[in-house]
């Protein structure tokens, strides 16, 4: 280490067991980089945290704590001798990008500026999804009289006006995300004890204020957030950098727990601060679900393009970091922004606007979703598919590929399903649905839809109890059912033990009494008279020993024969062999007198031209008589009459 070190690195710790050298560790690349020295001060450890600091501090002192981390923080200052210093904490830990800190302190021409804002990044979740950023004066050139003050979220003394923007370098923070309820509960009752002092001192101070809403719960952050409101709507002391935070705090925790004053804080958040990231990212973040909720699409799909921009404006280094000074933005991560991208783009589809719809899943990273947000994105795929003829199957096979975050089991079902209804590859549908064991989870439009495509059925052998229930779900659609069986293959025992199930499905739920199927009728008897002498011996089929097979299946033997018949010419053979199919299974009834009446091989011809025009001249005849006029009767005896009056008796029933 140089005699004279360009960075003193501060930090105080009190029980940071868990976390301690994880912090010291990811600061070893920038003390290898730098001349750094590392001052270190213990304000009461007892759980070996000291025992970690000494293999790491250049100095390590005893701190009583006394209520005041400004003045733990200006003891540390006092034994530094940096250029330079950066304030951290324990649980802390330096991004491994540290090329652009690193930069800034080898600068040996720099003689100007007092300090570098740098990213505070704090986690809400334990899987580190979920975070926020500040920007934050934690690199401050050393000069007399510069000194922390504030016994809670200290700051320094003096107004630094001349900083540079480091907003690559960041530093991680998960010090409220692995306690209790009971320990965060503690660190907020301190934290609010010590800006209670404060207050008595500075009882208009904006940024107490905010801090103090961020300390507290129910009606206490309430009546802080009146107060705060206030103060900025009267134009207090800082009230320009300190309001866009107020308003978002204020806005969306009245709307989260839905205090009267949301919309009003809404409004005038947008009113007094429309440009403020504040309001432009964590405002429409939490509007985008409000409006959705309401159903307003359009409001939603706004707001939501308002997020995305602004996000975009902050990612691109092209926001004013000064204004991230007082509170973090709470929604930038990646998992916030799929989230609001989904909505936008269910949004959209909602509103007809299909292409913008899919514009929006081409641009949201599925990698990121979790849960609910892989559940959104799979129904707005769902509705795309049933509402317009874009092509999804891109955006199908990503979502499979990437939403690895999502647990295996659900993942598996809802896009196997999803992809079931969007692809038009026989043997994508196969692979699919080959693993399906339990069909009942496989939704019914699902399965139609890949056997339209052309995908051979069954994937894998299937009892006929199987196959029964299955076609009987089918049946709830009797177009489809139809449909399917007249369709249906039989080359191979499995498939035609399912066209068996998908024909029997068919005629059992047709209404033969209003309006039959004579192709569906003739395919039962095809499919019954392959599939019988695949079950039964060849001594069983026959007409004595009928008795034995299910009523069903009776009446399907005789069918079979009676279509044989008819095929053969023998139009009464066909009669009689129906009948005795019915004799066999009463219950065909229906479907019997429907194909009685309606085989076209059953019906008269038509009468021929010249002896229609007999007809006609021998009614003109009887019409010159009436009708107790001998002539009458003797032209009714005649053999003309005889010849048609089959035609003229039967006009006049």
């Amino acid at each position: 280490m140089e005699k004279k070190p360009v960075l003193s690195i501060g930090m105080i710790f009190k029980n940071e067991a868990r976390c301690i050298e994880r912090s010291l560790e990811s600061l070893r690349p920038l003390r290898e980089a730098v001349p750094c020295e590392l001052i270190m001060a213990d304000t009461g450890s007892t759980d070996g945290s000291r025992a970690i600091a000494e293999r790491y501090a250049d100095v390590l002192f005893d701190f009583p704590w006394a209520d005041d981390f400004a003045a733990a923080r200006n003891a540390v200052l006092e034994r530094c001798s940096g250029t330079w210093h950066l304030q951290f904490d324990c649980d802390e830990w330096l991004d491994g990008d540290i090329s652009e800190l690193v930069r800034f302190l080898k600068e040996s021409s720099r003689k100007s500026g007092d300090g570098g804002l740098l990213v505070v990044r704090n986690y809400n979740t334990a899987d580190l999804r979920e975070f926020g950023d500040l920007s934050i004066m934690r690199l401050i050139r050393r000069a007399p009289g510069r000194r922390f003050t504030g016994r809670v979220h200290e700051h320094w003394n003096f107004k630094c006006r001349d900083y540079a923007v480091l907003n690559r370098t960041v530093l991680h923070h998960d010090g409220y995300v692995f306690v209790s309820e009971a320990v965060e509960k503690a660190k907020m009752d301190r934290n609010m004890a010590l800006l209670r002092k404060e207050l008595e001192e500075h009882p208009g101070d904006l940024l107490l204020l905010l801090q103090s809403m961020d300390s507290t719960m129910g009606e206490d952050r309430r009546a802080y957030a009146k107060q705060a409101t206030r103060a900025v709507l009267d134009k207090e002391e800082r009230w320009e950098s300190c309001g866009p935070a107020i308003f978002r705090t204020a806005a969306v925790s009245a709307q989260a727990f839905g205090w009267p004053e949301a919309e009003e804080w809404l409004a005038q958040a947008r009113e007094l601060f429309p440009r403020s990231l504040y309001t432009r990212i964590d405002i429409s973040y939490y509007e985008v679900i409000r409006f959705m909720g309401a159903m307003d699409f359009a409001t939603a799909a706004r707001r939501a393009e308002e997020y995305l921009e602004a996000l975009e404006e902050y990612r691109s280094g092209r926001a004013r970091a000064a204004e991230l000074a007082s509170s973090h933005i709470m929604c930038l991560s990646p998992l916030r922004e799929v989230r609001t991208r989904i909505n936008l783009a269910k949004a959209r589809c909602l509103l007809r606007q299909y292409e913008a719809s899919v514009a929006a899943l081409d641009a949201a990273d599925f990698s990121k979703l979790d849960l609910e947000g892989f559940n959104v994105t799979a129904n707005t795929l769902l509705l795309l598919h049933a509402n317009c003829e874009l092509d999804l199957s891109g955006l199908v096979r990503r979502l499979r590929e990437e939403a690895r975050d999502v647990p295996e089991e659900v993942r598996r079902a809802v896009l196997r399903n999803l992809a079931l209804r969007t692809s038009d590859d026989p043997a994508e549908l196969a692979e699919l649905l080959g693993d399906v064991e339990d069909w009942n989870e496989v939704p019914i439009t699902a399965l139609i839809h890949a056997l339209d495509r052309g995908m051979a059925f069954p994937l894998r052998p299937m009892n006929l109890e199987e196959m029964d229930a299955l076609a009987a779900r089918l049946a709830e659609n009797k177009e489809t059912v139809r449909r399917l069986a007249l369709a249906a293959k039989t080359d191979t025992p499995q498939a035609l033990c399912w066209a068996r199930a998908l024909v029997l499905a068919a005629v059992q739920s047709l209404d033969w009494a209003n309006g039959g199927d004579l192709d569906l009728a003739r395919r039962f008897a095809e499919v019954e008279n392959a599939f019988l002498p695949l079950c039964y011996a060849p001594e069983t089929l026959t007409e004595e020993r009928m008795f034995l097979l299910p009523s069903l299946h009776r009446f399907g033997w005789w069918c079979a024969r009676a279509f044989q018949a008819l095929d053969g010419g023998d139009a009464l053979g066909y009669v009689r062999l129906l009948r005795s199919g019915l004799e066999a299974y009463p219950g065909a009834g229906p479907m019997v007198e429907y194909l009685t009446e309606n085989t076209s091989e059953l019906q008269a011809p038509p009468p021929p031209p010249e002896l229609l025009a007999l007809a006609e001249q021998v009614r003109t005849l009887l019409a010159a008589y009436g009708p107790d006029d001998p002539a009458v009767q003797a032209i009714k005896e005649s053999p003309v009459y005889q010849r048609v009056a089959y035609l003229i008796e039967g006009d006049s029933q």
